[in-house]
């Protein structure tokens, strides 16, 4: 380190990467005192190993250079993207697997009284109420704010909804919900 600047001098270096890590604050201004009167550029690369920067972004805020290390995909640009993404992929698959949603429907009405759909709310992004859908595999239909799950061997559980389970199929009906416009 102490022989850096005049290697610089006497063989006329352009460019020069400071890869010190963050935590060797005084050797690095140090060695930029040293530098000062070259005419090389410098640049600093920042410890990789002090943050998992693999999705790192640089960018400015207010003109000063930062370091994007995390960033969630639910803003922006990236999030309209994402949503229409969501809601057409969702569409499509929608469309492909409507026989089998159709079929499981006549299964749930002839198998047991009540509706094909079970709906309940659970909690999403930022913590928002979200209602959510799937085919109803059991005798009784719940949502209130006290809710008894399901347990093994539950006799609420019909047997055509145990097969339901069993595969997840009753879980098809979600894929309407990324569909919906917020």
């Amino acid at each position: 380190m102490n022989q850096v600047a005049a290697y610089v001098k006497t063989h006329h270096v352009d460019l020069i990467y400071v890869t010190l890590p963050i935590a060797s604050q005084p050797r690095i201004l140090k060695l930029l005192d040293e530098l000062h009167d070259t005419t090389a550029s410098i640049y600093f690369v920042p410890d990789i190993f002090l943050f998992d920067l693999i999705q790192a972004r640089m960018d400015t805020i207010g003109g000063i250079p930062v370091v994007a290390a995390c960033e969630t995909p639910f803003y922006g640009i990236s999030g309209l993207i994402k949503r229409a993404s969501d809601i057409v992929l969702a569409s499509v698959i929608l469309l492909l697997i409507l026989p089998l949603m159709l079929a499981i429907a006549v299964g749930i009405k002839l198998s047991s009284p009540g509706p094909a759909l079970f709906k309940q709310r659970r909690y999403g992004l930022d913590g928002k109420e979200i209602i959510i859908y799937k085919f109803r595999t059991m005798n009784v239909l719940e949502d209130g704010n006290v809710i008894k799950q399901a347990t093994r061997n539950d006799r609420r559980v019909t047997r055509f909804g145990a097969l339901l389970r069993q595969t997840s199929l009753d879980e098809l009906p979600q894929f309407s919900t990324c569909c919906r416009v917020a």
